[in-house]
């Protein structure tokens, strides 16, 4: 099994590393918002049980893969504001998936897009991804304006799990190693 690699990406504004037990309550703030939890997978309410499964859930990837859900903080004063994952989605680990969600009281402000971008280059350069998917419900059109500022394109309608069960409408877009609209190297 793989250590825990101390993986921290930074931005302008931003550091993206794994989230810790230290960031319990911080976490469930955010992923506790109802906003939160209309456009995720996240029980509602998030309780420290759902922390709890959560964590252990995402250091497990971290161990098993090398990469996982980072917590994202802003720069500035630390604070907690998000949740972006970047995890391989076949065996040769040269595909990988991304998702994300954000305190509301950071949208619009570009801080998921920023971090979006960062992943993907960590992606691209650090694990020589050939591409990575993001997926979003059609009823949340602002994730896939975040996926798009990203370069990810498409989009390619598709059904996606629906809470509580059944399928809900949702698209997917994309973005190659090799494609123009790739964020390109980090600074």
């Amino acid at each position: 099994m793989k250590t825990i690699a101390p993986i921290v990406l930074e931005t302008e504004r931003l550091t993206l590393r794994p989230p810790r037990e230290e960031d319990a309550a911080a976490i469930m703030a955010v992923a506790s918002d109802e906003r939160v939890a209309a456009t995720t997978y996240l029980p509602h309410p998030f309780l420290r049980a759902d922390f709890d499964a959560w964590l252990g859930s995402v250091l497990g990837a971290w161990r098993e893969k090398g990469v996982g859900v980072f917590a994202v903080f802003t720069r500035h004063d630390g604070a907690f504001i998000g949740s972006m994952s970047l995890r391989p989605s076949d065996e040769t680990a040269t595909h990988a998936s991304t998702g994300f969600w954000f305190s509301p009281q950071v949208w619009g402000q570009g801080y998921a897009t920023e971090a979006l971008q960062a992943v993907l280059r960590f992606g691209f350069e650090h694990l020589a991804l050939e591409s990575v998917e993001g997926r979003h419900f059609a009823f949340n059109p602002a994730s896939g304006r975040v996926l798009e500022k990203a370069g990810l394109t498409g989009p390619v309608a598709a059904d996606l799990p629906a809470r509580g069960g059944g399928v809900t409408p949702g698209l997917i877009r994309t973005l190659h190693a090799g494609d123009a609209r790739y964020p390109g190297p980090s600074r």
